[in-house]
């Protein structure tokens, strides 16, 4: 998926052609060989991993595995990248398959164990840990249906959307104290995007909220959070001193690309703000 994200971005140069027909062509090959790895006829329909189904399948029954759904979010997020960067058409369907197996074998969990159990228990990092991590599946999703305006996508983004944490966000409510930072920042950034495209006042607070908290309780001069991947308790950065853990890089990202998307909804004097420290986010830890 990040292969394919870059590779999207140009970035993979190839002799004999231009930066962007090598690009490209690189592109297609590599979503050529997912789409045949999808067709597979030892897979269930539209499922496409580096890891077994089974994996899956213990992640529902919070039987210890770390993080499918994040893997699963970047391999689509490459194909979405592929498609909306590179033009290729056969990405969009590859990822749309793999989507539809997602949405699919969610609900049938939420059939057989219940809405809560989904929630509370399979998607609730105290209960089932890593198992749990998501990564920006819900905003991969909510991507989906902008581009493609299915509301089968809106569903998705549902399923992953975290719902106890976001609504803790939007009441303003700090609840970050020892939580897994990189965990929770791309919820904050699909709850951004959802409300671009819904224009719904609470998640956008939620998003709102945990980027301004972040930055006047756990920030860095350099814009960065987090010791060891987990927040601190509001004002308490002394371990930062010793420690050579802080400011993971993938919270960096998160917190810049959140930063970028508070732009679009700020008055000028609160953009060009958010504008300073999404530059020194990114110029100082990603």
């Amino acid at each position: 998926g990040e292969g394919s994200t870059s590779s999207s971005d140009g970035e993979v140069p190839v002799p004999a052609r231009s930066e962007g027909e090598a690009a490209k062509a690189l592109v297609e090959l590599v979503v050529r060989e997912m789409h045949e790895a999808q067709a597979s006829a030892a897979t269930s329909p539209g499922y496409l991993s580096a890891f077994p189904e089974s994996v899956l399948e213990r992640q529902a029954d919070i039987a210890g595995v770390w993080a499918p759904y994040y893997t699963l979010h970047k391999i689509g997020q490459g194909l979405l990248d592929a498609y909306t960067v590179a033009g290729s058409q056969r990405a969009l369907e590859v990822l749309r398959g793999l989507a539809d197996h997602i949405t699919s074998r969610v609900e049938g969990i939420i059939a057989s164990k219940g809405q809560e159990y989904w929630f509370k228990q399979a998607m609730h990092y105290p209960k089932a840990a890593f198992g749990s991590e998501s990564g920006g599946m819900n905003e991969l999703a909510w991507q989906l249906y902008r581009v493609t305006g299915e509301t089968k996508y809106v569903v998705l983004g549902s399923l992953f959307d975290h719902p106890k944490f976001l609504g803790d966000m939007a009441r303003n409510a700090d609840v970050l104290s020892g939580e897994h930072a990189n965990f929770h920042e791309p919820l904050a950034v699909g709850a951004a995007v959802r409300h671009e495209l819904t224009g719904e006042p609470k998640v956008k607070a939620a998003a709102h909220n945990l980027l301004s908290m972040l930055r006047r309780t756990r920030s860095y001069a350099t814009g960065g959070t987090c010791d060891g991947e987990r927040w601190q308790a509001a004002g308490r950065l002394e371990s930062a001193s010793t420690s050579t853990e802080t400011q993971e890089t993938c919270t960096q990202v998160n917190l810049e690309r959140l930063a970028a998307r508070a732009l679009g909804w700020s008055d000028p004097a609160a953009a060009a703000d958010w504008a300073d420290y999404s530059e020194r986010a990114a110029l100082h830890g990603a």
